[in-house]
C-alpha cells in the first residue's frame, strides 16, 4: 500500500494549507499594488479652493491670487467660527442647568444669529473677490459652483458636504468635496 493512500486526509489538509497560503500571498500583493479607493480618498485633504483651481483651469498668476485670497478669507472665518463655537457651548451648558437663564439663552442665540450672518457675508465677499480674479468664462463656472454650495449649505449636497463641513463623503467621486 502506498504512503499517500494511507495518509489521504493528511494530504488533503496539506493541499488546503498550501492553497490558503497562495491565496493570502496573492491578496496581500494585490492590496499593496492597488490601494483601496477609499483609502486614497481619505489620505487626500480635500479643499474647495483646490477644486476651484482645477475646475476653473486657473493659470499660475490666478492660482497665486486665489491662494492669497484663501489665506485672507480663512483667517477671518476661523475667528468667527471659534466665536460661534464658544456661543454654542454657552447655550449647551446653560440649557443643561436645572434653572436655566432663558434671557442668557435668548441673547446668546441672537449673538449666534449675528455671527452666522457675518459668515454668510464673508462667503459672499469671498466669492466676489474670487470672481475678480477670473475671466468671464471662469466667472460663469465659479458662479455655478458657488451658487450650488451656498444654496445647499446646511444639507448634504452634490459636493458631499454635511451640515458642518467636517465629514466628507468617502466614495471616490470627482475632487469636488471639501470645505469652502
Amino acid at each position: 500500500m502506498s504512503y499517500f493512500k494511507q495518509n489521504k486526509t493528511t494530504l488533503w489538509i496539506l493541499l488546503a494549507v498550501v492553497l490558503f497560503n497562495i491565496a493570502a500571498i496573492v491578496t496581500i500583493y494585490y492590496k499593496m499594488s492597488y490601494p483601496d479607493c477609499n483609502t486614497s480618498c481619505k489620505k487626500e485633504k480635500r479643499c474647495m479652493q483646490t477644486y476651484l483651481k482645477k475646475e476653473l483651469n486657473l493659470n499660475a498668476t490666478q492660482s497665486e491670487k486665489f491662494d492669497i485670497e484663501k489665506a485672507r478669507y480663512q483667517d477671518t472665518v476661523i475667528k468667527v467660527h471659534a466665536l460661534m463655537m464658544a456661543k454654542r457651548e454657552i447655550v449647551s451648558a446653560e440649557m443643561t442647568k436645572a434653572n436655566a437663564d432663558t434671557l442668557l439663552l435668548y441673547n446668546t442665540s441672537d449673538e449666534l444669529g449675528v455671527l452666522y450672518a457675518q459668515t454668510r457675508k464673508l462667503y459672499i465677499n469671498h466669492y466676489f473677490e474670487l470672481s475678480k480674479i477670473c475671466t468671464e468664462e471662469q466667472r460663469k463656472k465659479l458662479a455655478s459652483i458657488i451658487g450650488n454650495v451656498f444654496c445647499c449649505e446646511g444639507r448634504k449636497n452634490d459636493l458631499g458636504l454635511d451640515r458642518k463641513h467636517k465629514k466628507h463623503n468617502q466614495s471616490c467621486q470627482p475632487d469636488n468635496r471639501g470645505k469652502f
